[in-house]
């Protein structure tokens, strides 16, 4: 293969095990292929399920639908302090326990026929467990699920028995992410939608900065004014998992608007961020070139980070053509009505540039529906796109 020198590190040709050809579109559109995701991805990988801190309390919990796996998740706190997951099942007669969002509650209770159970899922009441044949509490509690924490992140597995513990899952990626102050940023603002696309084109909006100087010419006018900045600073594909670091502009070279200036004069401002950011890893606190760290958790989940500020999203599928996006901002807590003025600044900021990349998704899901074409052309800067099909089929193969 004939490569130009471009002067620009070659992504692709550091993992040679990728290929360099097309790559088809026909896992993103085929109701077999989607069967195959649920039974070899969404069923036996740990899966991102909320943040520890919103159920800090004993009784405190989330339920967490997976309409892929028809499943409904109970995440609670115990009595121990323990964060621990169940299907969310009654073992009489196979109604939900909990109805609710979010809440706490001393017991979990079937509202169908009363049967109670613990907050670690025993079975605690039966109504008149007498008139039942056989029957030993002990043997009927909620069933589990396996559930662990990493940086505050919970995480579930689905497979009653996980191939591997949530940190051999998460392997290298924890590295990058050493020291960063997850704790610290607890304001969050979210956003949702369903979006008529599959998972895994929503998830491709945010795989690559080929894109951005031309989709957020308005929300990030910097790189449209420089394409450049689109191309990666750094590439790390680990097995499953990756990093990527994107340029950012120099220091100072941002134009700021009349509002950015205000709004970065009193805390984390988008735009300023993305001018200069932290590592990771705050105890070294070298300053770098790139605007922020993207991390792709595979399958369906991104945690991507700024210096002040992280966001995430988290891509659930609902159907082959159908996409629940839920978008996460952390911010620090605001101790003055001038940080909540910058905070919800870089909040509009950024959310406008989700919008942008949401406005692309569906036309490309029509586009590949169609049927006029069969692969997508790959550039290099595409290199974590093309490492996401190649985990995508090698799972479902």
């Amino acid at each position: 293969m004939d490569v130009k020198n471009t002067g620009q590190e070659r992504w692709t040709l550091k993992y040679p095990e990728l290929g360099t050809g097309p790559v088809s579109i026909e896992t993103a559109i085929t109701q077999e292929q989607y069967d195959l995701e649920r039974e070899r991805i969404f069923k036996k990988m740990w899966l991102q399920a909320c943040r520890e801190d919103l159920i800090p309390n004993a009784g405190d919990y989330i339920v967490k639908d997976i309409e892929i796996c028809d499943a409904s998740i109970i995440l609670i706190r115990d009595k121990e302090g323990a964060v621990r997951a169940f299907h969310n099942v009654c073992r009489h007669r196979c109604n939900k326990v909990l109805w609710d969002e979010s809440g706490n509650c001393r017991a979990m209770t079937c509202k169908f026929h009363g049967w109670a159970y613990k907050l670690d899922g025993s079975l605690a009441d039966v109504p008149d467990e007498d008139r039942f044949f056989d029957f030993k509490k002990e043997d009927h509690g909620l069933v589990p699920v396996a559930v662990d924490v990493w940086e505050g992140f919970v995480f579930i597995n689905l497979d009653p028995s996980p191939k591997e513990t949530l940190l051999e899952f998460l392997g290298e990626l924890t590295d990058s992410l050493k020291g960063y102050p997850f704790d610290n940023l607890t304001k969050v603002f979210t956003y949702e939608t369903e979006v008529n696309c599959n998972w895994k084109v929503v998830i491709d909006a945010f795989q690559e900065g080929y894109h951005v100087a031309y989709v957020h010419g308005k929300s990030l006018p910097d790189f449209s004014r420089d394409p450049a900045l689109g191309h990666p600073q750094d590439v790390k594909l680990y097995e499953r998992h990756t990093s990527f670091q994107q340029q950012s502009p120099e220091p100072g070279a941002h134009q700021t608007t009349p509002v950015e200036g205000l709004a970065f004069q009193y805390g984390v401002q988008i735009a300023g961020a993305i001018s200069q950011v932290t590592t990771g890893d705050l105890e070294a606190q070298e300053k770098k070139s790139w605007g922020f760290m993207a991390n792709r958790l595979f399958p369906n989940f991104f945690l991507d980070v700024l210096d002040g500020m992280y966001f995430t999203h988290e891509m659930l599928p609902l159907s082959p053509g159908k996409t629940l996006f839920r978008h996460k901002m952390y911010f620090p807590e605001a101790k003055s009505l001038s940080e909540h003025f910058s905070q919800e600044a870089s909040k509009c900021v950024l959310r406008d540039a989700v919008l942008e990349d949401m406005s692309t998704l569906e036309h490309t899901q029509k586009g590949m529906e169609a049927g006029k074409l069969k692969a997508f052309i790959l550039q290099d800067d595409e290199v974590v796109v093309r490492q996401f099909y190649k985990l995508v089929e090698d799972y479902t193969a």
